[in-house]
């Protein structure tokens, strides 16, 4: 699902909205983004003043003069800009110090030639609670490369504009910038062929890496895989996917019946290849599957199906891997890349729970992962195990098979209806109209992510007013409801718990007029033959029990595939010190393993940035 919007804000140069439309929600307040004409004026013109500062400050090389820019409470943050991490920084006195004592900042190892994007800068009132803010769009280079950042500056008591917020993200490296556009490649060969081999030979030699070593392997070919497979085309690194499915797209393709995706389309597009206007809000789980069988073929993506790897080791001294696959006709192929990435969904193994008693329990017992549709089981009563999205789901397809189901709720949930992600969580940034993609992953992504939390406690306050009469109904039901970790709705649950929330999309009217049963805030203290018993003594009789309980941290996956060597990875999700995600896109713990993971939007920008990352430690820059 998606993450808030934000501080949503359409540059200049992007479709506008009439002026008699209404306000555009950004996702914490409602902004007009067509702001007067000397407001426009005025936001460029502290923008520009912004800008010449900070390249007076960085290229003296002094740290002390670059954090005197920021107010008291303001942050600096950035994925790769000067050193090949994401970090961010509150307040002066530590950027000051991340300046000096990391990042060794000097007139060579600096941010040069810092620009404003033309027509970028905005005014906005109401962006974040009680501080008025100019955004803008920046670029800037580096010794190895170009990128894109954002400002965000407030007023001081004394008229003086600081940063309340500098965002700093490479985007290309010097020699090596993507092949797009002008850097098209010729793609027929006329004249004479070397060899006599046609474009599906070459392409079928290069699938499988008859002429060469890939550097990169991926494990995974859900979107995770697929897109950062994309994003190391585009810079030359040859890169093989292997998954143990038989097509692309059999992550989903295999899940439950019912399944659609929660997030509406214009936060799902795939990098270089959107969605056509056509494509329907909200995806279905197989029309997904078949758009990434077709993206893996019309990308020209390396794909072992049917493959796993059977043996892994990591040399130190060569900081290489020697894998051992077994493909789909049973033969084995030894490959020695320098890099492995797991992306295999931020969750890890099942979550697959014991009860006391289950032995003697006379039906299926399921985990979510391997439930498909209700009419595959007999019987008529079914408890479901958990309430949120996945419980939500596997609840109204039982219902709809005419099952007698009750579900069980140990603590809050989170709930926001699918009309509030369209109408506030997503307006103005994710939807139509709204800025370009690539611009509003930017202005997501730029937030720190400690800043999001008090602008999400007043979109979930917002939506709260908006669902009203459902959270009413639920809570009457039997459900209850929360407002989210930190209060801040579904960001922070996300972020923090990778869970917690349900994404409305039919459960909550089963909920209310009872088809669905609740039984909340009491734990499964045994199994009966023909039931469970809770904490509380209550025994509900059942023929079926699934259990949508989750999943464990992804660095269980690691461990089930690297073994001893996975056992080195951070744990994985989840905001570090500095408000970051645990070690996605980032360094593991173990060299050369790395971990994409995520929903479609976070992967389409973020492999674009394990991408450079890989590729810069491929050329020795990193």
């Amino acid at each position: 699902m998606a993450p808030s919007a934000a501080v949503a804000h359409q540059p200049h140069h992007a479709t506008h909205a009439t002026k008699e439309e209404a306000p555009v929600s950004t996702g914490t307040l409602d902004v007009d983004p067509l702001t007067e004409p000397e407001d426009e004026g005025k936001a460029d013109q502290i923008a520009q003043a912004a800008v010449t500062q900070l390249n007076t400050a960085f290229s003296s090389g002094d740290a002390n003069q670059v954090a005197a820019l920021f107010r008291h409470d303001g942050w600096y943050k950035e994925f790769l800009a000067l050193q090949w991490d994401h970090r961010a920084k509150q307040g002066p006195q530590a950027i000051a110090s991340f300046f000096k004592d990391e990042i060794k900042l000097s007139r060579d190892h600096t941010i040069k030639n810092i620009t404003l994007e033309p027509g970028s800068a905005a005014l906005l009132p109401d962006a974040f609670p009680d501080i008025p803010w100019v955004m803008a769009f920046i670029r800037f280079e580096t010794k190895v490369g170009s990128g894109r950042g954002v400002l965000r500056l407030a007023e001081e008591s004394n008229g003086e504009w600081k940063l309340h917020a500098l965002f700093l993200g490479l985007e290309t490296l010097k020699g090596y910038e993507p092949k797009e556009l002008d850097k098209r490649p010729q793609g027929v060969e006329h004249g004479e062929h070397r060899g006599g081999l046609n474009w599906a030979q070459r392409r079928e030699r290069k699938k499988e890496f008859l002429d060469e070593e890939p550097q990169v392997v991926i494990i995974g070919a859900g979107q995770a895989g697929l897109m950062l497979a994309y994003r190391l085309g585009l810079l030359d690194v040859p890169t093989v996917i292997i998954d143990k499915n038989e097509r692309v797209g059999d992550n989903w393709r295999k899940r439950y019946a019912s399944l659609v995706l929660h997030d509406p389309v214009q936060y799902d597009h795939f990098p270089g290849l959107p969605f056509p206007p056509h494509w329907p809000v909200y995806t279905p789980k197989d029309k997904l599957a078949n758009w990434m069988e077709m993206y893996s073929e019309v990308m020209e993506l390396n794909c072992w199906m049917s493959s796993e790897l059977t043996s892994t080791k990591y040399d130190e001294a060569s900081r290489t891997w020697t894998l051992k696959v077994r493909r789909g006709d049973g033969k084995e192929r030894t490959i020695h890349p320098k890099h492995c990435v797991l992306a295999t969904g931020h969750s890890g193994q099942m979550n697959r729970p014991t009860f006391k008693g289950e032995e003697k329990f006379q039906g299926p017992v399921v985990h979510s992962s391997q439930y498909t549709s209700g009419d595959l089981y007999k019987g008529s009563k079914a408890i479901v195990v958990g309430s949120n999205n996945s419980g939500q789901d596997l609840s109204v397809n039982l219902v709809e098979h005419g099952w007698d189901v009750t579900q069980v709720q140990r603590s809050e949930t989170y709930f926001m209806s699918t009309d509030s992600v369209t109408g506030i969580l997503m307006k103005g940034l994710f939807s139509d109209p709204g800025p370009k993609t690539e611009d509003a992953d930017l202005i997501f992504n730029s937030m720190p992510n400690p800043l999001h939390i008090p602008s999400q406690i007043v979109v979930a306050k917002k939506i709260a007013d908006f669902d009203r009469k459902t959270l009413d109904g639920l809570t009457k039901a039997g459900f209850k409801c929360g407002m989210g970790v930190d209060d801040a709705g579904f960001l922070m649950s996300y972020f923090k718990r990778g869970g917690g929330y349900y994404l409305g999309t039919a459960a909550e009217d089963f909920i209310i007029d009872g088809r669905i049963k609740m039984k909340q805030g009491q734990a499964v203290d045994h199994f009966t033959e023909d039931g469970i018993v809770f904490a509380d003594g209550q025994e509900i009789k059942a023929d079926l029990v699934v259990l949508a309980t989750g999943y464990q941290n992804m660095k269980t996956s690691a461990v089930a595939i690297f073994g001893a060597e996975g056992e080195k990875i951070k744990p994985v999700w989840g905001l570090d010190e500095e408000g970051e995600l645990n070690t996605v896109w980032r360094e593991s713990g173990h060299p050369g393993l790395w971990v994409q993971a995520g929903n479609l939007a976070l992967n389409r920008d973020m492999s674009k940035r394990l991408a450079l990352n890989l590729k810069a430690r491929l050329l020795g820059l990193a």
